[in-house]
């Protein structure tokens, strides 16, 4: 169970890697056109990403769901075993 916690860790980073690596690209190419509904607009609507209270990404939320579950499968096999 926690080489899965693991593998799930690391596919949240590897998507948040990836994602990151896309938004550049487009930004990238926004900055040519003559607006840019993304790079500049949405981005500065949300605070450009400082204001937690209009933005938190989602990866930020990810990365801690397979620790929880890997906390929660340690302490079951601790319990298991202090009661045994």
């Amino acid at each position: 169970m926690l080489g899965q916690c693991f593998a799930w860790s690391y596919l949240v980073r590897s998507y948040r890697l990836l994602n990151s690596a896309k938004y550049q690209v487009v930004g990238a190419l926004e900055e040519r056109l003559p607006a840019s509904p993304f790079w500049r607009a949405e981005w500065s609507a949300l605070g450009e990403g400082t204001d937690r209270t209009r933005y938190w990404p989602l990866s930020h939320i990810e990365q801690w769901i397979p620790i929880l579950f890997a906390l929660a499968y340690l302490s079951r096999f601790l319990a298991l075993i202090v009661l045994d």
